[in-house]
């Protein structure tokens, strides 16, 4: 199975917060879920850990202050969980 999903998230915050929200794995935990792995450049890969569950996404493209790309890896899933 697979799907293509776009979010687009609002918050409250400067875009540089934000971005820096997106791209740092220690921020990422804190506003979603465990997060492992960099962020920081292209090419980089983060892990979404969801209890015992596991989605790799890959770092596609960076602007700073604008935009921050994932690309969930392809049969990175581990568990019983759709690609984001």
């Amino acid at each position: 199975m697979s799907c293509k999903t776009d979010f687009q998230i609002g918050g409250k915050g400067s875009p540089k917060d934000i971005y820096k929200t997106l791209t740092e794995p220690e921020r990422l935990a804190q506003w979603w879920t465990e997060t492992r792995g960099s962020g920081k450049k292209v090419e980089d890969t983060l892990e979404f850990w969801f209890g015992d569950l596991c989605q790799k996404c890959d770092v596609t493209a960076l602007k700073p202050g604008k935009q921050v790309i994932w690309k969930a890896s392809k049969g990175s899933v581990r568990g019983n969980l759709c690609n984001l």
